[in-house]
């Protein structure tokens, strides 16, 4: 947080409430539930290796910005600030701003996708516009979103260029192998996740003027800077996708349909609920 970061966050919050239908759309553009229902149309409608991209890139991501949270511990602007106008509650840390890396790392490699001019314009307004709406609402400083922004694009260039490879390393593979792989993933980013949150916890308290700014503005609420909740979520999400797209690869349209819609009804639902419990 630097003096540059007050001063923008101020001018945001100048705007006034005019504007907040279109940043309340924008920033709930970049909740997950929107994500998976894009990629679930992408899967059924467009193209199933791309929404298969589109799906490792953003959970990997997402567990990367979780991972990164608990190491930096920044705090939102308004622990800090508590006459901050906010419209949305987030319990986790702030830096780097998990929607800004999302929207960049999902639409960015999105973009990627598309040789029309229109395309890129959209995804280009998007990654911008649940930034800016990030700041609007006071959940993130300036120097967060940027930040999330850059290693959000950073990734898409990381799998851009790797993706090909580890494909055909990870198809070359039996299938049991290939479960085996995904199920070693999901093991080292949850273990890793445990790992970092206890080595910081160890040498880490939570200032108390943060839980109570927090609180002020929106009572009831509970901060949690070490979660990672998130994780193992996101972690697990990316266990199932690559279980489900093994178990569907090589099954006619027919029996894949009701796979998916098994696994889209009651599968996902399932396990966000078991994984997901929102902090209200």
């Amino acid at each position: 947080m630097t003096e540059t970061d007050l001063q923008l966050l101020a001018a945001f919050q100048a705007w006034g409430p005019a504007l907040k239908p279109v940043m309340a759309a924008f920033s709930g553009a970049g909740y997950g539930s929107i994500y998976m229902a894009v990629i679930a149309f992408a899967y059924w409608c467009v193209s199933p290796p791309h929404a298969l991209r589109l799906a490792a890139l953003l959970l990997l991501s997402s567990c990367i910005n979780t991972l990164v949270k608990i190491v930096i511990l920044e705090p939102r602007p308004y622990w800090l600030q508590p006459g901050l106008y906010t419209g949305s509650i987030d319990t986790a840390a702030g830096m780097p701003s998990g929607h800004a890396q999302s929207a960049a790392a999902f639409w960015g490699l999105l973009a990627t996708f598309t040789r029309r001019p229109l395309g890129w314009v959209v995804c280009a307004l998007m990654i911008a516009g649940i930034g800016v709406s990030r700041i609007y609402f006071g959940v993130h400083f300036p120097s967060q979103i940027a930040a999330g922004l850059a290693v959000g694009l950073a990734l898409v260039v990381v799998f851009r260029r790797v993706e090909g490879p580890v494909r055909r390393a990870f198809l070359a593979r039996s299938l049991m192998d290939q479960r085996l792989l995904l199920l070693a993933g999901w093991l080292s980013l949850v273990g890793l996740g445990f790992a970092l949150q206890s080595a910081v916890a160890a040498g880490w308290t939570m200032p108390s003027e943060w839980a109570a700014n927090a609180a002020a503005l929106h009572p009831g609420v509970q901060i949690a800077p070490l979660q990672i909740n998130s994780l193992v979520r996101d972690a697990s999400l990316l266990l199932g996708f690559g279980l489900g797209a093994l178990a569907l690869r090589g099954f006619t349209v027919r029996y894949t349909a009701l796979r998916a819609g098994l696994w889209f009804t009651l599968g996902w639902p399932w396990v966000l609920q078991r994984l997901y419990r929102p902090q209200v």
